[in-house]
């Protein structure tokens, strides 16, 4: 993480205008344009990845450019969860379980950060990024050719990253952006107990 020379990077510009976008898209959505959403959404996932592109490539990653590309990585499946109840409820249907199952895991999850940290996560994990490719790629195969089999495995890689992340939440000693891996979070809880002893 770098120090930034100013809040509004582009990255985050970009982070900001991605979480803005949400309410507008569950707007949309509620009204029933399903064909607006889904561009909407296929904005939102281009979004998604040229924010962290250019943090790296313009060496502007930062606290706050996690806590908001966290921040609108959320809204934007939450809002994917309420748009597609409303707009395709047959295809909620069929994954209902495994979807609750998701968003439970990753409300406990961000509970359990705020309680713990005062923070909601920010981990970006491997998992979590595999994830959510995956589930951008499913969810627009699916809008183009009505094939559901990568979004369901995406629903599946959704719930083995949010036990990761809780796992997380529970082994960090303070809470901390990036952090990619359960074997990480180990190590940072026990270089903190060196700390601690030394």
């Amino acid at each position: 993480m770098t120090a930034p020379s100013s809040w509004l990077t582009l990255p985050n510009a970009i982070s900001l205008s991605r979480l803005l976008l949400a309410p507008v898209g569950l707007w949309v959505a509620a009204r029933g344009h399903s064909t607006a959403y889904q561009w909407m959404f296929a904005l939102a996932v281009a979004s998604d990845l040229a924010d962290g592109l250019l943090a790296r490539w313009l060496h502007a990653q930062t606290v706050l450019g996690a806590r908001l590309d966290a921040a609108a990585d959320t809204a934007t499946y939450l809002v994917l969860f309420f748009a597609a109840t409303w707009l395709w409820p047959e295809f909620v249907d069929t994954h209902f379980g495994m979807l609750a199952a998701a968003l439970g895991l990753y409300g406990a999850n961000h509970a359990w950060a705020l309680v713990r940290f005062h923070r909601l996560p920010a981990y970006h994990t491997w998992a979590g990024k595999f994830s959510a490719v995956l589930m951008a790629a499913g969810m627009l195969l699916w809008f183009i050719s009505g094939i559901a089999g990568l979004f369901t495995a995406a629903v599946v890689v959704s719930l083995v990253s949010v036990v990761e992340q809780l796992a997380i939440t529970g082994l960090l000693p303070a809470w901390q952006a990036d952090v990619p891996t359960v074997s990480h979070a180990i190590r940072l809880r026990s270089a903190a107990r060196d700390r601690a002893s030394s």
